[in-house]
């Protein structure tokens, strides 16, 4: 727990701080320029402007910025003719890193022989798993009677 004479201290220093951090706040950005701000009040040209109203050429410039989970969502919801008009204003490490991210790559696997392995326990899992799908999809086997032989309403089906 804090002395008395402590928190009067902060309360007093967060006090004191708190008209200085008003009397420099000017807008969104900090020491913002009025006409800067006019600017992007405007419509006909927004400061702050949407993925799906970028040009390729917009985007492109963009893209080294954006995170991993950015350019995933971004190039899920792009269609092909908007990817390869990116990928034309990207240079070339862009696209090579693009190709090695969104494409599979089956052939190179293949050639160097690495094949995913399943642990054991996901093995045993998706063994219990195709053993329950094929349980509740199996015909039911006929119960047969003392005899050995099924018993006729189960031979009707």
């Amino acid at each position: 727990m804090l002395h008395p004479t402590k928190t009067g201290l902060i309360i007093a220093v967060l006090a004191l701080t708190s008209g200085v951090v008003q009397a420099e706040w000017r807008g969104p950005v900090l020491n913002a320029d009025p006409q800067t701000l006019a600017d992007c009040a405007d419509p006909a040209h927004p400061c702050v402007r949407l993925w799906r109203d970028m040009s390729a050429a917009e985007r492109a410039e963009l893209w080294p910025y954006l995170d991993g989970v950015a350019r995933a969502s971004h190039w899920r919801e792009m269609t092909k003719r908007e990817r390869d008009a990116m990928q034309a204003h990207l240079n070339e490490a862009d696209r090579e890193a693009i190709r090695q991210r969104f494409t599979v790559q089956n052939e190179q696997r293949r050639h160097h022989g690495a094949r995913p392995k399943l642990c054991s326990e996901d093995r045993t899992l998706m063994r219990a798993q195709i053993m329950e799908v094929h349980m509740k999809f199996a015909k039911p086997v006929p119960k047969a009677n003392a005899a050995g032989a099924p018993t006729a309403e189960e031979a009707k089906r």
